[in-house]
């Protein structure tokens, strides 16, 4: 359950920091090489992104990893 909270709260971090650079999932999946349909599963909170997956996110929208997870317990 708690894994599940998790992706969908960094998942919302992530559309959330998408919507204020005026990003698209496809814009984002062409930068970060993140398949489309894998990069919408993780931005919908049905799967987890990876460190590398977030290192890459936080990269191209010029965002520390550590940002897109606020808010998730440590």
């Amino acid at each position: 359950m708690q894994a599940r909270r998790t992706s969908q709260t960094v998942a919302a971090n992530i559309r959330e920091a998408m919507t204020t650079t005026g990003t698209t999932p496809e814009i984002v999946s062409e930068a970060t090489h993140i398949d489309l349909p894998d990069l919408t599963e993780r931005l919908n909170g049905t799967e987890s992104f990876d460190m590398a997956e977030l290192v890459a996110v936080g990269g191209f929208l010029r965002i520390r990893p550590e940002t897109l997870m606020k808010g998730v317990a440590a």
